[in-house]
């Protein structure tokens, strides 16, 4: 996924849904869903085809997209192709408010299990469909800090790692049961000593 917000600050919400997407498909058991880090030196490819990535990657689809934020507002392209035949099972852009970026979340990872035929459990609708906080501005904070903990530096910069818990903490105080966000900040204190 690509940010395609003209403001370069916007990056931390397309990983932030990537990574949405990616977590949904992963609590599917009858796919195999690679990490954001294998996919990561694909993301600005501008050389290797869509079959090439796949032989690499060894996978049969790739779901890219693209998307921005602006205000409440957020628009994202979505993409999912089969490999093998370099072939669009679907092409998707959607416009939402900012507080159905769970919704769309689990409607795009759906959507991608049904056109690759997947089979998905009722457990698994229900973990797909779970919100894990109702209060967007908890979720933004969030995001700002998980984009900092993808950082290459964030173990080695002690600046990185404060900021990280600073975004963690104001998630906190926004939603106190947001668990993502209090995992996390557990996790991120523990580096920061």
């Amino acid at each position: 996924f690509i940010n395609d917000s003209p403001d370069s600050a916007n990056v931390y919400f397309i990983n932030g849904v990537m990574e949405g997407i990616v977590n949904n498909l992963a609590r599917i058991k009858n796919l195999r869903v690679l990490s954001r880090t294998s996919v990561e030196k694909f993301r600005n490819n501008t050389t290797k085809t869509m079959r090439e990535i796949a032989d690499e990657l060894d996978v049969q689809y790739i779901v890219e997209g693209s998307g921005q934020k602006t205000g409440d507002q957020i628009v994202l392209s979505v993409q999912l192709v089969e490999t093998g035949r370099d072939k669009h099972l679907f092409s998707k852009q959607y416009n939402r408010k900012w507080e159905d970026i769970f919704t769309l979340q689990s409607e795009i990872a759906t959507l991608i299990a049904n056109r690759i035929e997947a089979a998905i459990t009722p457990e698994e609708v229900d973990l797909i469909e779970k919100k894990p906080t109702t209060n967007t501005a908890a979720l933004n904070m969030y995001l700002r800090a998980m984009d900092i903990a993808n950082h290459p530096d964030v173990y080695n910069n002690p600046e990185l790692g404060h900021q990280r818990v600073a975004y963690l903490r104001r998630a906190v105080a926004l939603d106190s049961a947001y668990a993502d966000a209090l995992a996390e900040l557990g996790w991120a204190l523990g580096f920061i000593g």
